[in-house]
C-alpha cells in the first residue's frame, strides 16, 4: 500500500506553528525585559534563598531546575503534534491558530496593564495596593489564562493528525498554573498586601477565567 502525504498541508501547519511561536516568544522576551530583564532575580528564587539558606543549591536543583526542565518539555508536546501532523489544515487547526493569537493578545494586554500599574505606583500616580482595572477586573490572573490558552491552541493546531498522548502537553501546563503558579503568586500577595488583596479576591473571585462582576463577586463570597 502506497501512503501519500500532503506536503502542502504539512508545510502550511509548520509555517503557522513557527510563526505563532515566534510571536509568542517575542512577547515573552519583551515582557521579561520590561520587568527588569537580565540581572533581576525572580522573587521566587529570592524567597527560596531566605527559606532554605545553605541548602538552597540542592533544593533548587531538583525543585526548580530539573523540575522546570520537565514542565518545559511536557508542554512542548503540543509543538511536536503541530509540527508532525501530516493532515492538511482543517477547521480544528485554524481554530487552534485563532486560539493562539487570542492568547498572545490576552497576555500582551494583561502584562501591559500590569506594567503600567507598577510604573504608576513607582511614580506616585496611583495609591492602590492591587490592580483592579482592565482585564484584572474580570480575572485575578488573566496573563496565566492567556498562557494556558496558548498551549491548548497549539495542541488543537495539530490534534487531528497527532497521537492522542500529545494532550499531556496542555494538560501539564494547565496543572502547573492551576495548582502551583496561582497559589505561589497569591500566597505572596497575601503576605505583602494582606487585607487589600483579600478584598480583591472577594471582588474578583475568579482566579483564571474572565467573568463578569456579578459572577466574580458571587465566587468571591464563597472564598
Amino acid at each position: 500500500m502506497i501512503y501519500s502525504r500532503s506536503p502542502s498541508g504539512d508545510k502550511d501547519r509548520q509555517i503557522a506553528t513557527l510563526c505563532i511561536i515566534c510571536v509568542w516568544g517575542f512577547r515573552l522576551t519583551h515582557n521579561f525585559y520590561a520587568r527588569g530583564g537580565i540581572g533581576h532575580e525572580d522573587w521566587r528564587y529570592t524567597d527560596m534563598r531566605e527559606q532554605f539558606g545553605k541548602h538552597f543549591w540542592w533544593i533548587s536543583l531538583f525543585s526548580v531546575f530539573l523540575g522546570q526542565t520537565i514542565f518545559l518539555f511536557a508542554p512542548s508536546l503540543s509543538i511536536y503534534g503541530a509540527m508532525g501532523s501530516e493532515d492538511p489544515m482543517g477547521a480544528a487547526d485554524w481554530t487552534g491558530l485563532a486560539v493562539c493569537v487570542i492568547a498572545v493578545l490576552l497576555e500582551t494586554v494583561a502584562d501591559t496593564q500590569m506594567n503600567n500599574f507598577i510604573a504608576a505606583k513607582k511614580e506616585g500616580r496611583c495609591s492602590d495596593a492591587v490592580i483592579n482595572e482592565g482585564l484584572w477586573a474580570y480575572s485575578r490572573h488573566p496573563n496565566y489564562l492567556g498562557e494556558i490558552l496558548f498551549w491548548w491552541g497549539l495542541y488543537l493546531l495539530g490534534a487531528g493528525g497527532s497521537d492522542g498522548w500529545v494532550v499531556a502537553g496542555p494538560l501539564t501546563i494547565t496543572a502547573l498554573f492551576v495548582f502551583v503558579s496561582v497559589k505561589l503568586m497569591e500566597d505572596r500577595q497575601l503576605k505583602n498586601k494582606g487585607e487589600a488583596f483579600r478584598a480583591y479576591q472577594r471582588k474578583v473571585g475568579s482566579g483564571l477565567l474572565l467573568l463578569p462582576s456579578f459572577a466574580n463577586e458571587w465566587i468571591g463570597q464563597k472564598l
